[in-house]
């Protein structure tokens, strides 16, 4: 700020200007950057329902909007801003600083949903897999072994995206599952094994390279000799 009689934009005498200007016409100057933006995609997967930005989750489309304007903000060196959502827009007031002015901008962002299949889904419609679960039991539990085996599986998906089943093949002697993760397959024998008395026998058969490396994929059979 520097003392000055006279703004030379506009003419009024101030007592106070900031870069030769009085404090509207230097309010003038503060404005948006030019390629903050006016538009977001969130993406919804159809099949798990899972909120997406890129290939960020969020739990709710609220959780989505939230990061995507602290990123603009950090990325901006915006401090400060308040928004609400009505529909299909965000209704944003940023108030933005610059020496000792401060002012605050309205700006509107459209939001544009699209249904998708996110990147897991997909590996899951596609048979991907990595692993394979199976169970051998007395016909009589061999429903609820499964269905444990199920559960945990489903449970570990919140931490591992690849803890998914992607094909069941029914057979004569059992029930075999085929899933993405072979880190599963730790906590599924801890789970089967808190409840039945079991024999386990690991396998590894190598699958190929991929992208330089060896890749083997897991074959666990779990032999159910009943309840505990």
């Amino acid at each position: 700020m520097e003392k000055g009689k006279f703004c030379p934009k506009c003419g009024k005498n101030t007592e106070n200007v900031y870069e030769n200007l009085c404090i509207d016409c230097f309010k003038d100057k503060i404005k948006l950057p030019d390629d903050f933006p006016s538009k977001m995609k969130i993406n919804n997967c159809k099949m798990c329902g899972d909120v997406l930005i890129g290939k960020k989750k969020f739990q709710n489309n609220e959780s989505a909007i939230q990061y995507f304007l602290q990123e603009i903000f950090k990325k901006k060196k915006i401090e400060y801003s308040s928004y609400r959502i009505s529909k299909n827009t965000i209704f944003l007031t940023i108030k933005i600083k610059n020496i000792e002015v401060e002012k605050n901008i309205d700006k509107n962002i459209s939001i544009t949903y699209k249904r998708v299949t996110c990147y897991y889904c997909g590996l899951k419609v596609g048979n991907y897999w990595n692993a394979i679960v199976q169970i051998r039991s007395p016909k009589n539990i061999i429903k609820d072994v499964v269905n444990d085996v199920e559960k945990i599986i489903i449970k570990r998906n919140e931490n591992d995206r690849y803890s998914f089943i992607s094909k069941i093949e029914k057979k004569p002697e059992g029930v075999d599952l085929f899933i993405g993760s072979k880190s599963a397959i730790s906590y599924i024998v801890k789970y089967v094994k808190s409840k039945y008395n079991i024999k386990t026998k690991l396998s590894r058969t190598f699958f190929g390279p991929v992208q330089g490396k060896k890749v083997y994929r897991d074959t666990i059979l779990i032999s159910v000799e009943g309840k505990k």
